[in-house]
């Protein structure tokens, strides 16, 4: 895992002590609480107000989680991508998103955000735009848009380019949703980034054919499609881009995603 050593998990427990259902939280926070590499927090005392709107309430979480997240100085990372607990990583989710952040870094490098998956789970944001879009969501909370509808607004307010991965990258186990569409669809592992996504945060097939990534450069010239739904050992190496540091080892290549010849 490419990304392993350098990522920070703020884990959030938005919920009253007194809630029932939080058994799976205090027994992954026994197994990782002295891990440096994740943070876990109880953001209820229990005395809090909580909004009957779920919607309302699920906004004020998200600035919570927000202002949680520059408090703890973890604004000196480079990217934040929010993450739901009823979603998981399909496999090789973690090399896949490593070889998004490289291309948009490359093609798309003025990208507000980058789409993985649906919801709120999956949008990649650099860490200097956190200030700007909790600022957003606290002036708009009182409109009553569901989280990821007012991180969508946020992005497109910027007038700069989302980029979106042509494949979603977790899977969805939960079966509630804030909105009123309970049975909505939606795509598994690998699944197509299209349905029920809004203007400009679906993958661009028209535009984007040959490509895995859109909005994509216009010459088809170097670009690759990488099916990372197979396992990386069944992976053809000629489909793999050249790797640009050509001391890596084979492990490390493979890791990379890409080729040293």
């Amino acid at each position: 895992d490419p990304l392993g050593s350098a990522c920070h998990l703020l884990i959030l427990n938005h919920n009253p002590p007194h809630r029932p259902g939080q058994e799976e939280y205090h027994e992954i926070k026994a197994l990782y609480q002295h891990d440096p590499r994740f943070t876990f927090l109880s953001t209820k005392t229990g005395d809090e107000e909580r909004s009957t709107n779920p919607i309302r309430q699920q906004t004020n979480d998200v600035i919570h989680t927000m202002d949680i997240f520059m408090k703890q100085n973890l604004i000196q990372s480079t990217y934040m991508m929010f993450m739901e607990d009823d979603w998981e990583l399909c496999e090789h989710a973690m090399l896949a998103i490593y070889h998004v952040l490289r291309k948009a870094t490359r093609d798309i490098s003025n990208f507000i955000g980058l789409r993985v998956s649906y919801g709120l789970n999956g949008i990649i944001l650099r860490t200097s735009d956190i200030p700007s879009m909790k600022r957003f969501f606290e002036q708009k909370k009182d409109k009553n848009h569901p989280p990821d509808h007012l991180a969508y607004y946020y992005m497109k307010s910027t007038n700069r380019p989302i980029g979106v991965y042509r494949a979603n990258l977790f899977n969805h186990i939960g079966v509630i949703s804030s909105l009123k569409e309970r049975k909505r669809y939606n795509p598994g592992c690998y699944g197509y980034m299209y349905d029920w996504l809004q203007d400009g945060e679906r993958y661009d097939n028209e535009a984007c054919p040959h490509d895995d990534l859109s909005p994509c450069p216009s010459t088809k010239k170097g670009r690759r499609l990488i099916d990372f739904s197979i396992p990386s050992t069944h992976m053809e190496r000629r489909e793999f881009p050249l790797c640009a540091d050509r001391s890596l080892s084979p492990e490390d290549a493979r890791l990379s995603a890409c080729r040293l010849s």
